[in-house]
């Protein structure tokens, strides 16, 4: 095949030294049918000819060139050498697949084993009707980075029908007649490969819908996706008319909202005009009936375990929908009932399954799944009843919320575990029901994970604080103690994780704290916070997957080794599988060209080889793998390219400068000296903004140079990054050199003071032969940069310490620059906004003011005083020259609350200074939060190293905490704030964490180079 290399070595030598990798050489031998390709000797016996082309399906026989001498001049006498080759037959191949439902103009991928003349791709391949073999024909369609020449060839191409294919009818595409570019060989058959059924868009389904807690809608369920811009008013019409209607469209759904008459049968006339995403529409007009039945009786809790204080009364409200009365009760739950209770608590959230198919139940009355079919549990489990009442029928639509106010007559506290359950009997003899597992107590049992431990916290809920002595079992749902701890000064019980986590065997369903007043409970898999400052995302199993190197040639063999590991609350573990498969994909991630099965060791690693085939296509190839039939995150990129021997260099120069305008210079020259004149550049600026932070050399303290506060000036966005390109032509001149120039795309953005420009010059030689080349320097919008650094004074009197410098265009400092700074108080007016039942956001408003001014030369430090706690941000500027402003912000704390931000009721804000801190500092995190408590803080890794128990009065809050050499390289901070609950109050609680980088100087390696000599 093309690419291939054939090698032929001689006893003596064939030629001289001067020979050797010198293109060009003739072959010392000759094929009949001839193997177009190249010589080369490697060494004076050995040669490599690699083969450009073959004849398809041809068989090759090498013998030596008549009458060939080596290099004494002596005849090679070898009369029956000679060696057989056979080439592959020209085929055609496709992974596509036939379609039930075919688009009306499918794009086909073929994959030929030889170059074949695209030109005749379109006249020898087309579309044929199955039935009625009438033939439709195609357009080829290449990769945008294809490179063309006068007689257009490829391997690898696309063909698609150059009209849309008729609707209903079944295709094939045919192959007839196509011959390979270079030997013109025919395909040895016709090819036929089955495409599919053009399907007319179907309607599956429309439901008129009415439910309590959403408006009511039409929904329109189609068999394809829908383009929103195919759904107009005038192509789904409904009758009665309906005011103020919107069509919302969402995948293959269309949902009609408005101001609909319930009362009324609704008629949709839904129009053929409308086409789905395969390009076809309705066969005819289609028209449904749609009739708004009563909202189904619903009665609504609010959770399926509730925790409360306790109390000798029972408060609880639920909602109620179109319901007759309501009976509830409020039950006892033993302990070594409640593993079998909670299993079953929420069981008619299920889909009914048939006992004989397993396949789900349709309900006749809804034509949707049917629901799972539960009981009452508290009769189930014959729960001991301690009180029950009725509620008043809710006729017609709409929630109507009931309470239940319940009080214990001999006023003793509910302690412990109860089934709450309500329900109604219908009608038509169907009963309505939802029940909530109600754990009362006056503890929070606070639960940990490490890779070897399972760490349980007691603390008080009226004042946060530690229980000491007191005993936790861990329970299996069979109600079997697995282990019991007894809580330390800190009221901490720790557990052996192997033995209540087992990876085999039964784990601990329940852990229960003997409290004097009744057992306090926490499920094992209770709902958790997420941990490492990782924002909750699922940990996914992990590959690193390593090659020889990054660059290969097609026909070389790539060498890789990979090491996986599984992610768990435990941390990381190896497989047990014992085998995994690799594969090998085109560099756009979409389709498979290499794949295999490799032994998984013991250790979690694997080795295996690819053949880069020789018709590989050159470019980037990712290389990932699967374990179990698992896709593993993690993989690595190769390039496959052909080496071509440059003609003449390219550089492209460019420096920092101040302004507008980015200048760049190309300078090009052939490699036996003179200048590359009147070749054609191609040019490319890419232009980069972000955020800049950059450090004081003395003391590697980081400033911001830039602001990220609308309210106080133009701003910056931290978390994003502006990007533009912009493209260009030039001409070299006499000498092989142009300038290049081009304007800022960001210059009437007065927030911008530095951009990265990244420039791309593609040099084309009079030959037509290209090579790129690039450089990359920043651009300033002024001679000089600010920044700015602002953190809490700590001690009293409290207040703002600032730091401001400016530096120039190379990164130096500059003395002396008049600057103005501002310190602003920044209080943050919260509103809970409730969007749904039990379902609320917050919307926050930041309020700056000002609230004093200073006046400064660089460098400057100095100290803003400030009175009252909260957020606080600094604001530089330099009056005299238009620099950008640049501000940083900070947080005072103390025992005033402050008014902070309220994102969520789960978490809270942590600050701390960007630089690794060394061992013997303290890390200063601020706090904010929406209250202040008492915070469990612990510094973790993989387990965990340090906790400490910080009480604060304010929100905002300053937690210290003493570095130490075991936390390099790197440690999570986590806090787990708890508000008291007082006498009779629910405690609150928030969930952070943010991790520190810690140095250790006395580990650190420096390395220095020196040059032997000046020049080479």
């Amino acid at each position: 095949a093309a690419g291939a290399e054939l090698t032929i070595t001689f006893p003596n030598a064939m030629v001289g030294t001067d020979k050797i990798d010198m293109s060009g050489q003739p072959s010392p031998f000759v094929s009949e049918p001839k193997i177009e390709g190249g010589f080369l000797w490697k060494s004076q016996t050995e040669g490599v000819f690699t083969v450009k082309a073959v004849v398809a399906g041809a068989k090759h026989r090498l013998t030596l060139v008549r009458d060939l001498k080596d290099a004494s001049g002596k005849r090679v006498d070898a009369p029956g050498w000679s060696a057989e080759f056979s080439a592959a037959p020209f085929s055609i191949t496709s992974d596509f697949t036939e379609h039930e439902q075919l688009d009306s103009q499918p794009q086909i991928p073929l994959d030929s084993n030889y170059n074949v003349r695209l030109t005749e791709v379109a006249e020898h391949v087309y579309f044929q009707d199955r039935d009625s073999r009438q033939r439709f024909p195609v357009d080829v369609i290449l990769r945008s980075d294809e490179k063309l020449s006068e007689q257009p060839e490829a391997q690898d191409f696309r063909v698609a029908p150059r009209q849309p294919l008729p609707m209903d009818r079944t295709y094939d595409l045919v192959i007839n007649g196509l011959l390979d570019a270079k030997s013109r060989r025919p395909l040895p058959y016709l090819k036929v490969l089955p495409a599919g059924k053009t399907a007319p868009l179907k309607v599956e389904w429309v439901v008129a819908r009415n439910s309590p807690f959403d408006e009511p809608s039409i929904d329109i369920k189609f068999i394809d996706a829908i383009d929103p811009r195919e759904i107009t008013a005038d192509r789904i019409h409904v009758e009665p008319a309906v005011k103020d209607m919107q069509l919302l469209t969402s995948g293959d759904t269309v949902t009609v909202k408005g101001e609909f008459d319930l009362t009324q049968h609704h008629r949709v006339a839904i129009s053929p005009d409308i086409k789905g995403e395969r390009g076809y529409g309705l066969a005819e007009q289609s028209r449904w009936g749609a009739t708004f039945r009563p909202q189904e009786p619903t009665i609504f809790f609010s959770g399926s375990q509730i925790f409360l204080r306790a109390r000798p009364e029972l408060r609880f409200a639920f909602f109620q929908v179109n319901t007759p009365a309501v009976t509830w009760k409020l039950a006892r739950v033993p302990l070594e009932k409640l593993p079998a209770v909670n299993l079953r608590v929420r069981e008619f959230e299920k889909d009914a399954l048939d006992p004989i198919t397993g396949k789900v139940v349709v309900d006749p009355r809804t034509g949707f799944d049917k629901q799972f079919q539960t009981e009452l549990l508290i009769d189930a489990f014959n729960l001991p009843v301690v009180a029950s009442g009725t509620t008043e029928a809710a006729s017609g639509d709409g929630k109507k919320q009931r309470d239940i106010r319940w009080k214990s007559p001999k006023g003793e506290a509910l302690s412990g575990t109860y089934l709450l359950e309500a329900s109604a009997t219908l009608g038509d003899g169907r009963i309505i029901g939802n029940r909530s597992i109600i754990c009362r107590s006056d503890f929070i049992l606070t639960q940990k994970r490490t890779p070897t431990k399972v760490i349980m916290r007691v603390t008080k809920m009226s004042d946060a604080q530690s229980v000491v002595g007191m005993t936790v079992r861990a329970v299996t749902n069979e109600n079997i103690e697995i282990a019991r701890a007894i809580t330390d000064a800190k009221g901490i019980a720790t557990f052996d994780r192997d033995k209540v986590l087992p990876a085999k065997g039964s784990s601990a369903h329940l852990f229960i704290a003997d409290a004097p007043n009744g057992p306090a409970i926490q499920f094992a898999e209770a709902e958790s916070y997420p941990s490492g400052g990782r924002g909750g995302l699922a940990a996914k199993p992990h590959a690193e997957i390593i090659t020889d190197r990054n660059l290969y040639r097609p026909g070389q063999t790539v060498k890789m080794k990979g090491i996986v590991r599984n992610v768990s609350d435990s941390g990381l573990a190896i497989p047990t599988a014992t085998d995994a498969q690799w594969r090998v994909m085109e560099g756009d991630g979409g389709r498979v060209i290499g794949e295999g099965n490799v032994a998984l060791s013991s250790y979690g690693g694997w080795e295996a080889e690819w053949n880069v085939p020789e018709k590989a296509k050159l470019g980037h190839y990712i290389i990932d793998c699967r374990v179990s039939g698992k896709d593993y995150d993690g993989s690595t990129r190769i390039s496959i390219e052909e080496y071509r021997v440059p003609l003449f260099s390219v550089v492209v120069e460019a420096k920092p400068e101040v302004g507008q305008t980015a200048h760049a210079h190309v300078s090009s020259a052939y490699f036996h000296g003179a200048p590359n004149v009147g070749a054609r550049v191609h040019w490319k600026a890419n232009w980069t903004v972000t955020a800049e932070f950059s450090g004081d050399g003395e003391n590697n303290e980081y400033k911001k140079r830039y602001n990220a506060f609308a309210e106080i000036g133009p701003r910056l966005d931290p978390q994003s990054e502006e990007t533009k390109t912009i493209e260009g032509d030039a001409k070299l001149d006499e000498h092989g050199f142009a300038t290049l120039s081009c304007e800022s795309p960001f210059k009437d953005n007065a927030a911008i003071g530095r951009a990265n420009v990244s420039w791309r010059a593609e040099v084309t030689s009079l030959d037509g032969q290209t090579i790129v080349g690039g450089d990359m320097a920043p651009l300033f919008s002024a001679e000089t940069r600010l920044g700015v650094r602002a953190s809490e004074k700590s001690g009293k009197p409290g207040g703002v310490e600032v730091s401001v410098d400016a530096i120039d265009k190379d990164d130096a400092k500059v003395e002396g620059v008049a600057v103005h700074v501002d310190l602003f108080h920044v209080t943050t007016k919260v509103a809970k906004e409730q969007i749904a039942p039990f379902v609320y956001r917050y919307r926050n408003t930041d309020q700056f003011a000002k609230v004093a001014s200073q006046e400064v030369k660089t460098p400057a430090a100095f100290v803003f005083p400030a009175v009252e706690t909260g957020r606080y941000v600094v604001a530089a500027s330099e009056p005299a020259v238009k620099t950008p402003l640049v501000s940083d912000e900070t947080t005072v704390s103390g025992e005033q609350p402050a008014e902070l931000a309220v994102q969520n009721e789960t978490s809270f804000k942590i600050e701390h200074r960007p630089e690794a801190f060394t061992p013997g500092e303290k890390a200063v995190l601020s706090i904010q939060a929406s209250f202040g408590g008492v915070a469990w803080v612990s510094v973790e890794t993989d387990e965990i190293l340090d906790t400490l128990l910080v009480p604060f009065s304010g929100n905002a809050g300053r937690i210290e905490v003493p570095v130490k050499k075991e936390y390099a390289p790197n440690a999570t901070v986590s806090i787990y704030l708890v508000k008291p609950g007082g006498k009779n109050e629910l405690p609150r609680e928030r969930f952070a964490s943010s991790e520190i980088e810690v140095r250790r100087p006395d580990r650190e390696l420096k390395i220095e180079s020196h040059l032997a000599n000046a020049s080479v």
